[in-house]
């Protein structure tokens, strides 16, 4: 097929529509000029053209699940290691890093963990808070440690 052939072809499209929308009138026009100056090139050039013009789809990326909104049970696995500074630390390194973590479930574990309702704009503050809470608690337990050792 030829591009004259087409461009007729879409002028007789054109033509039958009974109601063209306003915006598509001189998109058209435009097309069927561009073929008829290349009325002698066969159609299949002109769409290796545009195919070398147009930039490929992108893919998409795969999205990752997120937890359930309930933070509930990664604050019970951070209880359970108040004691273990090392287990603790792993698990704010777990935070941090998970790609299954939304910034809003860090967010939500941290002011579960705190029992507050603090809203926080980025991972690392609501870690931050969690390490420093920690940090508070352990604090306050030898103070309470020293207390009971005089009495």
């Amino acid at each position: 097929m030829k591009a004259k052939e087409l461009a007729n072809l879409l002028r007789q499209a054109a033509a039958s529509c009974q109601s063209p929308k306003a915006d598509e009138g001189p998109e058209l026009a435009a097309l069927i000029d561009v073929l008829e100056r290349n009325e002698q090139r066969p159609v299949s050039d002109l769409v290796r053209v545009l195919q070398k013009s147009w930039p490929p789809p992108k893919a998409q990326k795969p999205k990752t699940p997120t937890i359930a909104a309930d933070p509930s049970a990664f604050v019970k696995r951070l209880d359970a290691a108040r004691d273990n500074p090392a287990e603790f630390q792993s698990l704010l390194a777990e935070l941090l890093k998970s790609k299954a973590l939304k910034a809003g479930d860090v967010a939500a574990i941290a002011n579960r963990f705190r029992g507050s309702s603090k809203k926080y704009k980025t991972r690392m503050m609501a870690v931050e808070d969690v390490k420093k809470t920690w940090l508070e608690d352990r604090r306050d337990a030898e103070k309470i440690k020293k207390i009971k050792e005089v009495f």
